[in-house]
């Protein structure tokens, strides 16, 4: 089965898990029924804003929706994020508090568009 006809055989079962019709989740994205249908039936390809749209909606990654894992959630290992905090508190020390928070804010939005959007890192 191809990347595009797992992706939408997935879409669809994630919808139907939750019980929700087209239209739900149309409304809810923003876009038409038609549109989510065509992405359901493998009638449309979807762009990486969709894919990103979708995924963040089902809480789960674009690589479950797309089938490269059967995991629906990357998970990040406790070493992972001692880390990640370890590293944060050593950027973040001898900065002012002012610097703190803009650096945090930064880190943030960078964040977010390393996770899903372009347009959050604006």
């Amino acid at each position: 089965m191809d990347t595009l006809a797992i992706f939408s055989n997935t879409l669809k079962r994630l919808r139907e898990e939750r019980g929700l019709r087209q239209q739900d989740v149309a409304d809810d994205l923003v876009m038409t029924r038609e549109r989510l249908s065509s992405y359901e039936n493998n009638h449309s390809s979807p762009d990486p804003h969709a894919v990103a749209q979708f995924a963040k909606y089902y809480d789960v990654s674009s690589d479950f929706l797309l089938g490269l894992t059967d995991e629906r959630r990357i998970y990040i290992s406790t070493d992972t994020t001692d880390y990640l905090h370890r590293s944060l508190l050593d950027i973040l020390s001898g900065l002012t508090e002012a610097q703190q928070d803009e650096t945090v804010k930064s880190l943030m939005r960078y964040a977010r568009f390393l996770k899903n959007d372009v347009k959050d890192f604006t």
